[in-house]
């Protein structure tokens, strides 16, 4: 493996919200990190994009100001991103992580764990629309094209994949749009797999997606443990619900 690997990582919501839950996931992470891996966190909305969401469906003139709604739900992240770091420090004295504001200081920080306030540098760059299509899934995956990173973790809390009464582990991304129930749209804004955007962005940047489970601490464990270096990318789903470039 290459030194200087990054692996791009989203924790959503409803992980950091609950610090039981978030220093679970931190326990089986932190101990687990790779030396030559440097591994960016995107940290979600939560609590308080949802309560953007709900105004913005009440708003009379919510499509005038989707804009407004899209860069201070981005901004929130960012304080998320800065919340989640307090924690790692909370957890771990000597934790070999930072927080960083720029694409460039992701790149030029030499410490593993970096924690991304993106704000600026998302506004900055401006590559995405301005809607609740792009939730922090999908900004995930942008950085993690820009990082070059291998794929695109999502931790999330008790994700589940049901086709036609079948719990699916694996699906193609091109197949998302057969189910499109599955993700967040319209009045399920922030409630589906995976926003609307992502699909598309996992075809057009060729990116995997595994979505972890917060509550299954043993599979996010083994997952990282093995990660790169004793670890098969095609065995994704064996650690929790995989999405292809297909």
């Amino acid at each position: 493996m290459k030194a200087d690997e990054y692996l791009v990582l989203k924790i959503g919501g409803e992980v950091f919200e609950n610090n039981s839950i978030l220093h679970s996931v931190l326990n089986g992470f932190m101990p687990n990190v790779n030396p030559q891996t440097i591994y960016v966190i995107i940290a979600g909305g939560g609590r308080r994009c949802n309560e953007l969401r709900s105004q913005y469906r009440l708003d009379p003139q919510a499509f005038k100001n989707e804009s407004t709604y899209h860069w201070k739900a981005i901004k929130i992240m960012g304080q998320n991103a800065k919340f989640i770091k307090s924690q790692v420090d909370l957890l771990f004295r000597k934790s070999n992580s930072h927080l960083v504001t720029q694409l460039d200081r992701v790149k030029y920080k030499y410490k593993n764990v970096q924690f991304f306030n993106l704000y600026k540098d998302f506004k900055k760059r401006d590559a995405l629309s301005h809607s609740w299509q792009v939730s922090s899934d999908s900004i995930a995956l942008y950085y993690g094209n820009l990082l070059n990173s291998p794929l695109c973790i999502l931790i999330k809390r008790q994700p589940y994949l049901t086709i036609n009464n079948e719990e699916i582990k694996e699906i193609k991304a091109s197949k998302l749009w057969d189910h499109i129930k599955i993700m967040g749209y319209f009045g399920n804004l922030g409630k589906g797999l995976v926003d609307p955007m992502l699909p598309s962005l996992i075809l057009k940047y060729n990116i995997p997606v595994l979505i972890l489970d917060c509550l299954e601490k043993r599979n996010l464990s083994e997952f990282f443990s093995k990660y790169p270096d004793n670890f098969d990318d095609k065995d994704l789903e064996k650690y929790g619900i995989a999405i292809y470039p297909e």
